[in-house]
């Protein structure tokens, strides 16, 4: 399933010239899952040209070293290298790399953000919690529009964001750190899945999930069908 954050990157391309680009291209750089998009203008958004996606788990045992690890930054460089060539048939295009959870937390972002440049050309962009909850928002009122109510989960390798926006189109999120790469790497050891392990990620879920609850209380008696599972990390 496409990351419905990604579609909304385009908010941030619009053309500012009188010549504008026919196509653009988006990737979203996450903790585990490099994501890209290309598509061209339509009269109602967007045309789907490419998409495709490679894991390269940036964020692998960043929890546990508070850096990013070198295999994994050679991993998503080649990764994004690779995404940016499968789409050479469609070029020009205009591009932006958005980064999230990984590169927010990491002690050594600065190091990758300058071998990223160096390497592809150009510099990524990384965002806040609260601009990535604001892009899955805007994500999912394309698909579903701006009248109704949605409630939003966004799974991530890094974190989980939590979007409620109520029929007033009043806002309320909240980041969580319960990102399943991070989840996995601290409770499973062991396939398959032992009793014991379990238990411990259920206990932290438990306490993890208060961030949740408190966007369900701000969700107080919605009753819609609109929720939308942004993820693809489980």
């Amino acid at each position: 399933m496409i990351r419905i954050a990604i579609a909304s990157i385009f908010n941030l391309m619009l053309p500012n010239s009188s010549d504008p680009p026919k196509r653009f291209a988006a990737i979203d750089l996450g903790s585990n899952t490099l994501r890209l998009l290309a598509a061209e203008p339509a009269d109602t958004g967007f045309t789907r040209l490419h998409y495709l996606q490679t894991i390269t788990r940036l964020g692998e045992r960043l929890h546990e070293t508070g850096s990013l690890g070198e295999p994994a930054m050679e991993r998503t460089l080649e990764g994004v290298k690779s995404l940016i060539d499968s789409a050479a048939r469609l070029r020009p295009f205009k591009i932006a790399v958005t980064a999230t959870h990984a590169l927010r937390r990491a002690a050594n972002a600065g190091e990758f953000n300058k071998r990223f440049r160096e390497k592809i050309g150009f510099a990524l962009q990384v965002i806040s919690q609260e601009s990535e909850a604001a892009l899955t928002l805007k994500g999912a009122e394309m698909v579903l529009g701006d009248s109704a109510p949605i409630l939003l989960f966004d799974i991530g390798g890094g974190s989980t964001e939590f979007v409620y926006r109520n029929g007033n189109k009043n806002v309320k999120s909240i980041g969580t750190d319960l990102g399943v790469v991070r989840l996995a790497e601290t409770f499973i050891k062991t396939a398959p899945l032992e009793s014991g392990e379990f238990g411990g990620l259920a206990d932290y879920r438990r306490r993890g999930g208060e961030a949740g609850n408190r966007t369900a209380v701000y969700a107080g008696g919605y009753g819609g069908d609109d929720n939308v599972d942004s993820g693809d990390a489980v």
